[in-house]
């Protein structure tokens, strides 16, 4: 009876090992799942912010008033609102179809820098997408030939 004793003594202790060692496997398990798990989560967010970073305007509304107050160049303030408006523009293709008549009345008369041939072009400051901003970003708008905007976009000189 000793060593019927002594064997089940070792396979119960055998059992509690081998239970306990899967214990710390299913813990080592849920880590990694939880790991999983967050790393998911935060690329659900990233997706989720990139998709409304597309789909919502883009800085301040165009408002026609507003634009032609803010001349670029007057203050920080009013070059960047002129820009976000100009972005919120071009996004929006409000302008795509107007006949330059319409868009001199919305956006007010080109300033004649001359830079943009056959197109009317409303400067907004600084180079924005530059380290060394020695360039201006211009508002630039190109006609078709019956005097129709066909483009509108914001360009560096």
């Amino acid at each position: 009876m000793g060593l019927y004793q002594a064997e089940c003594q070792r396979l119960i202790v055998e059992g509690w090992k081998s239970l306990s060692m899967q214990d710390q496997e299913t813990t080592e398990d849920k880590q990694v799942n939880r790991s999983w798990i967050w790393v998911v989560f935060l690329l659900l967010v990233v997706v989720i912010l990139l998709v409304l970073a597309a789909v919502l305007p883009a800085g301040e509304p165009f408002d026609s008033n507003t634009w032609k107050q803010a001349q670029a160049g007057q203050d920080e303030v009013s070059i960047e609102t002129r820009f976000q408006m100009a972005e919120s523009l071009v996004a929006s293709g409000l302008l795509i179809g107007m006949a330059r008549s319409e868009v001199i009345a919305l956006v007010g008369n080109d300033p004649g820098s001359g830079y943009f041939k056959g197109s009317l072009a409303y400067e907004l400051g600084p180079q924005r997408n530059s380290y060394f901003a020695i360039d201006s970003d211009w508002l630039v708008i190109q006609f078709d030939g019956d005097d129709r905007v066909v483009e509108v976009r914001i360009r560096s000189d």
